[in-house]
């Protein structure tokens, strides 16, 4: 038991390995093959029947200056081919990118009085540029200026992270979960994409903008201006860099075919200030500023741009605290504005449409199409003219099919669908070709099974009524039946077409991943073992409570990991499993308080009521209805109680809680008192303040009713030392936190003041320039680092060397064993976590932000709860150690985090800082979202202290005693990280084939795989800071 650190290595050792071989059977990325499409090599159609067992192919043809561009088959009739589209629709493209604008924010917004929304104001209806564009493409009137646009919904595959955001948009390809990491870490693009057929095909690609386009095709642009994207809290370096250069590009637009611009303020904006904030109305009227420059200038230069495509588009959305990465309708609901230089001939068959959605609620009666963003490389290639990428698994848009077509006849009605049916031929084509390399590369993939088995059959037909379409000659011969006959046949095969690939990539969506599940079972079989010896070795099961407690904390909490809907919700489950483990703590102390009345069960109660109260406060700060200030004063409110009850009198509760002892000494104040029993909890003082002071022990009754003896001048100038924390260093750390919670909220809150008063007292910050507002707002964080992680510390080791001089001499001048017995040595220990965890406390409040304060305030009350029940032998250390994981986990869930990539506070890793850095950033990430772990480490020590000050040994067996009890409340914490994970692990394994593994099963296993090797890295870490005492 005494070897804690070789047991935390070899279990260490073991998560490792588990976590290694099950993310290697479930977190497996799809095998990207390195084929590349060419328009010298078309796909053909194969059509394969089992009786006849023969091929029927259908090659599509490839004229001069266009490529796979919708063009007729081979056999048909020379009309036909003189019919045919010389080229492709387009020759260039100009791509706007608007990071995180969500679909509501680019749409029109007249909310009537039922539905008025004073905070909507903030991100909506901020575009009139685009309902203007929309109006004038359906002005059937107009004369001059013609234009066809059209605004959908942009739906994005989870993660929805920049990087794989970009990395589908340009692949037409369903990026892998665990591609997540790379989207801070930069990653080439190593399958085929359409940057890549575009400089195949000898277009030029200009690029402004957000640096990720450079990460992913280094090599592909003709010329390049690059802006740095990782600083969220710069909102205009990029955005004023890309502005200066639009309009001057296009304007010189015979240097470049394809024109892509990367806003990125929207997206910090959400980042730094949520979506409900002032800056982010700033910077979505910024960009409808910037598109009615862009607007403006192509209908000026009309004639030059006649054969441009414009796209104005998001790659993902952002939740309202501006968040983004998992799998939420605010996440993935984008948008896409494309527009053309033709005049509007007529309306998409609604037939072919992709399923629209209307919004009533913003006083639109238009129906708006969602097209999943894989659709756009297919639409791209073909209206462009290159070969459409080899792996995509997206559908030629109808809606961006249209924007190609430019006159109104009837005539040219019957085209658009033939070219449209052509396109749709081809791109079956290209994936039945892909489907077939994938079989073959992988023949086990269920995605190969599934397509031969159910899609087979629906092509065959498609090219069964594509063929039927031509029987009977050209458009122009022919009675009127025959070509409504054709027609019919035509829009027969665009429809199964359509269903062809809807149901691969759906099918694909399912079985994208190659799992194996035995490395999975294996991974989670080594960690249940490792679980199990945990709880067989070096837990025990004392009493019904602690039954009770190991069914509440193993069983009833990782329990809810069975639904996706409490996984969603898991804060709440962790609220309930928290509640339900305090009353029955509770129930167990006025129950065992009938036989030992002198304790009194009046503290439990006290406890309860203001865990209760902080608790309530914490959801309180969660709730969306509650404005920033409110929520600022809240947390302020929690953060000046913690620093009163930290420096007032009765701050001994601490480390009462802990020993049993009541710690308020004063080295002026020293009374004495007989040395005969006194009451419990109280300290006795020799009387003389001269010589003789020395030379009589302090008295300290101990929660069993014994007197150890103690050295007077030790005593006081530990206690002395402690005091000094508490009412100098930890207040004035508070001070600086409180200082900058303040100054943050008065920059980022908009200007509503309504008196000159409060302008001049709320609005003074906002008059400063942006050189000294950052100043203040990294100079401060700086300062409170300096002080708990340089100066603090350094003083800590000084007086470290003090005591041990002091135990020197002392021994050497003879004093009695028992002054040197369990208090001072005990004492030390207890002073010692508590400074260390004090400057842990301020600093974690600091990098959490203002949410955690009311969790702090809590989980300081839990803790001193908890303790004096460890104390009083309630409650064993060991069961006392997985509460303390219980509590790590409402600091987790309470401070804002949950289990997806949008519950990661990006902000915290520029806390003090503008530049980017990816170690100094990473640490601050993962000090922000493993906060709760790092404070339950650090303050296990408390545990074993309340364990030890039940007995009074000497000093050798305390000290073997307490190194004991520390390994069983390690142990304690770590079998609660374990049972998580292992459960977690086993049911993402379980459900690995349910509709939202992506989306919550994944990013919930991941977080506690992640949690579970960072809590043994914490262990060891802090293993030798524990024990060397």
């Amino acid at each position: 038991m005494g070897r804690l650190g070789p047991a935390l290595a070899v279990l260490a050792t073991v998560h490792g390995l588990g976590v290694l071989l099950f993310s290697a059977g479930f977190l497996l990325t799809r095998t990207e093959l390195q084929e590349y499409s060419s328009c010298d090599a078309p796909p053909r159609i194969e059509i394969n029947h089992s009786t006849a067992e023969l091929t029927q192919s259908s090659r599509l043809g490839t004229p001069a200056g266009a490529c796979w561009s919708g063009q007729p088959p081979v056999d048909e009739t020379s009309a036909h081919r003189a019919a045919a589209q010389p080229g492709p629709p387009f020759s260039k493209l100009i791509l706007v990118v608007i990071d995180a604008m969500r679909f509501d924010m680019a749409m029109p917004y007249f909310p009537s009085e039922h539905h008025q929304d004073r905070e909507a104001a903030f991100y909506k209806g901020r575009m009139p540029v685009f309902a203007r564009a929309l109006n004038a493409s359906h002005d059937v009137n107009r004369e001059h200026g013609h234009i066809n646009a059209e605004l959908f919904r942009f739906l994005a595959d989870a993660p929805t992270t920049s990087m794989q955001r970009l990395k589908g948009i340009t692949t037409g390809a369903l990026p892998t979960f665990v591609d997540v990491g790379a989207s801070f870490g930069g990653g080439t693009v190593a399958e085929d994409n359409i940057i890549l057929q575009m400089e195949q095909r000898g277009f030029r690609v200009e690029l402004m903008g957000d640096d990720t386009w450079i990460d992913l095709f280094p090599n592909s642009f003709h010329r390049k201006s690059p802006f740095p994207s990782f600083n969220v809290k710069d909102l205009h370096t990029v955005d004023t860099g890309v502005r200066k250069q639009l309009i001057p590009a296009l304007r010189r637009s015979e240097e470049w075919d394809c024109l892509i611009a990367h806003f990125l303020g929207v997206d910090h904006a959400g980042h730094t200030y949520g979506v409900k904030s002032q800056q982010m109305s700033d910077k979505i009227d910024e960009m409808n500023d910037v598109m009615t420059e862009l607007l403006d200038e192509l209908r000026r230069s009309s004639d030059k741009f006649e054969d441009t495509l414009l796209l104005v588009m998001s790659d993902h959305g952002q939740n309202m605290h501006g968040d983004h990465g998992g799998a939420t309708w605010e996440e993935v609901d984008s948008f896409l504005f494309a527009m053309s230089m033709k005049k509007r001939p007529f309306e998409v068959p609604q037939k072919f449409r992709t399923p629209c959605r209307s919004f009533p609620e913003y006083g639109s009666e238009a129906c708006y199409s969602a097209i999943p963003q894989i659709n756009l490389a297919p639409s791209l290639a073909l209206l462009l003219g290159f070969a459409i990428p080899y792996g995509s698994l997206g559908t030629v848009s109808p809606e961006l099919w249209f924007l190609a077509s430019s006159q109104t006849a009837e005539r040219d009605h019957q085209h658009w669908i033939q070219s449209y049916a052509d396109a749709l031929q081809v791109n079956s084509a290209q994936v039945q070709r892909y489907l077939k390399a994938y079989s073959t590369a992988f023949t086990a993939s269920s995605l190969s099974q599934a397509s031969d088995a159910e899609l087979g059959a629906i092509l065959e037909r498609a090219e069964e009524s594509k063929k039927l379409s031509y029987v009977g000659g050209s458009d122009s011969v022919g009675s009127t039946e025959d070509a409504q006959e054709r027609i019919r046949q035509l829009e027969q095969a665009i429809l199964l077409y359509q269903t062809y690939l809807a149901g691969v990539a759906d099918i694909a969506r399912a079985a994208w991943t190659q799992f194996t599940p035995g490395y999975m079972v294996l991974g989670v079989i080594l960690l249940v073992v490792s679980a199990f010896l945990i709880l067989t070795l070096f837990v025990s099961v004392r009493s019904r409570l602690d039954t009770a407690i190991a069914l509440v904390g193993l069983v009833l909490q990782p329990a809810g990991l069975l639904s996706n809907s409490f996984i969603v919700a898991e804060d709440s489950v962790v609220h309930f499993c928290q509640t339900t483990i305090i009353l029955l703590l509770l129930g167990a102390v006025v129950h065992g308080q009938a036989a030992r009345p002198a304790h009194g069960w009046r503290d439990g109660f006290y406890s309860i009521c203001l865990i209760g109260a902080s608790w309530q406060v914490s959801m309180i700060l969660q709730e969306d209805h509650y404005s920033s200030k409110t929520r600022l004063m809240w947390s302020l409110c929690c953060l000046l109680t913690t620093g009163c009850l930290s420096t007032s009198s009765s701050s001994s509760v601490w480390v009462h809680s802990i020993c049993g002892i009541d710690l308020r000494v004063s080295a002026e104040d020293i009374s004495v008192k007989p040395a005969d029993r006194i009451p419990r909890g109280r300290v006795t003082y020799p009387s003389s303040r001269g010589e003789e002071q020395n030379k009589h022990p302090v008295r300290v009754t101990d929660s069993d009713g014994t007197i150890p003896d103690v050295s007077n001048q030790r005593w006081c100038e530990l206690m002395t030392m402690l005091d000094r924390d508490l009412q100098f260093w930890f207040p004035l750390l508070l001070a600086l936190i409180a200082s900058f919670w303040i100054f943050s909220e008065l920059v980022a809150s908009p200007d509503d003041s309504t008196s000159k008063l409060s302008a001049s007292v709320f609005q003074w910050p906002k008059q400063m320039s942006g050189e000294e507002q950052a100043y203040i707002s990294n100079g401060i964080p700086r300062l409170v680092y300096a002080l708990a992680l340089v100066c603090l510390p350094l003083r800590n080791g000084f007086q470290t060397l003090v005591y041990r001089r002091e135990s020197h001499l002392t021994h050497t001048a003879g004093v009695a064993d028992e002054a040197d017995g369990k208090l001072p040595w005990l004492g030390r220990v207890a002073v010692a976590c508590l400074r260390r965890n004090l400057l842990l406390v301020a600093t974690l409040t600091l990098v959490l932000g203002p949410a955690c304060a009311p969790v702090m305030l809590c989980s300081m009350f839990l803790a001193c709860y908890l303790l004096r029940l460890v104390r009083l032998g309630v409650l064993n250390c060991e069961w006392a150690g997985l509460l303390w994981c219980n509590m790590s986990r409402q600091v987790f869930f309470y401070s804002g985090h949950s289990c997806s990539f949008s519950g990661l506070n990006f902000n915290s890793a520029y806390l003090g800082f503008d530049d980017f850095n990816y170690v100094r950033c990473g640490i601050m990430l993962a000090t922000n979202t493993w906060a709760g772990n790092i404070l339950a480490v650090s303050t296990l020590p408390l545990i074993a202290i309340a364990c030890v000050a039940q007995c009074n040994p000497g000093r050798p067996e305390l000290r073997h005693a307490y190194r004991e009890k520390l390994a069983r409340a390690s142990m304690g914490f770590l079998l609660g990280v374990t049972t998580n994970a292992s459960v977690a692990m086993a049911f993402a394994g379980v459900m690995r084939r349910h509709l939202m593994v992506w989306a919550i099963f994944a990013p919930k296993f991941m977080f506690e795989a992640l949690g579970l090797l960072v809590t043994d890295a914490l262990l060891l870490g802090f293993h030798p800071v524990n024990c060397a005492r």
